[in-house]
C-alpha cells in the first residue's frame, strides 16, 4: 500500500505497489499476494470497502489507520501486527479468517475489536498481544493462545480425536 488515505476496494489500483514505497498502479492484491502497510505506505486512513482474500496482511511501522469497515477479510497465512509507530486497527463488524494472528508489538497501537469475529484455522497460534477481542474462534487440532488477552467470546472447535490439545502460554 502506498499513498496514504484511500479506500481499499476490489478495483482501484492507485494505492497498490509491487514493492514497499514503490509506484502505485499495481494490481489489487488477490489470493496469491501479500499486503504490507508500513512506513512507506504514507499516513492516513485505509478503509476497506470490499471483501478481500490474500496470502497475508502485515501492519508494521504504518502511521495511520486500517479500518476493515465490516468487510470479510481472509488470509491463507498470517495477519500480523508489528512495529511501534502510532497506528490504529479498527475491525468494526468484520469477519477475519486467518491461519495465524500475530500481534507481537502493540506499543502505540489503538485496537478496536468492536463486534468483529476472528477465526483461526488449522494447527496454529493466536498471539493476541494482550489486547481485548470480541469473538475469537479457534479450529484445528493443536491451537495455541499466547499472551494475556481478553475475549468477549472464545470458542475452540477441534476434531473428534481425544488427543487434541489447546495450549495457553
Amino acid at each position: 500500500w502506498v499513498g496514504g488515505t484511500a479506500n481499499w476496494d476490489a478495483a482501484t489500483t492507485t494505492n497498490w505497489s509491487a514493492t514497499s514505497g514503490g509506484a502505485g498502479g499495481a494490481s489489487v492484491p488477490g489470493t496469491a499476494d501479500t499486503v504490507t502497510l508500513d512506513g512507506s505506505s504514507g499516513g492516513g486512513t485505509v478503509t476497506m470497502t470490499a471483501a478481500s482474500s490474500v496470502t497475508s496482511i502485515t501492519m508494521g511501522n504504518f502511521t495511520g489507520t486500517l479500518d476493515t469497515n465490516g468487510q470479510s477479510v481472509t488470509t491463507s497465512g498470517t495477519f500480523s501486527i508489528t512495529g511501534t509507530s502510532t497506528r490504529t486497527l479498527t475491525l468494526g463488524a468484520s469477519s477475519i479468517t486467518c491461519a495465524t494472528w500475530t500481534a507481537t508489538t502493540t506499543t502505540n497501537l489503538t485496537f478496536n475489536a468492536n463486534t468483529s469475529t476472528i477465526a483461526i484455522t488449522g494447527a496454529t497460534t493466536f498471539n493476541g498481544g494482550a489486547l481485548t477481542y470480541n469473538i475469537v474462534n479457534l479450529t484445528g487440532t493443536t491451537p495455541t493462545i499466547a499472551g494475556v488477552n481478553t475475549f468477549g467470546t472464545l470458542t475452540r472447535t477441534g476434531t473428534a480425536v481425544k488427543t487434541d490439545t489447546l495450549t495457553l502460554s
